[in-house]
């Protein structure tokens, strides 16, 4: 499969996973990415309000 082809797919079908960032496909930014530890996305984690009670006891 090409990238251009699994591109095109995800951009028709949104709703499988939302690879965008500021309104614009980051498909090929994220799956060329070697180095999952330095990649900004992957540090900015949200974690939601109901759980951070619950990490605040282990950090």
């Amino acid at each position: 499969m090409s990238m251009d082809l699994l591109e095109s797919w995800l951009s028709k079908n949104a709703e499988v996973a939302e690879f965008k960032e500021e309104g614009r496909s980051i498909f090929k930014k994220l799956a060329l990415f070697q180095d999952y530890h330095g990649l900004p996305s992957f540090k900015k984690v949200r974690v939601p309000t109901t759980l951070q009670s619950s990490f605040k006891n282990i950090i």
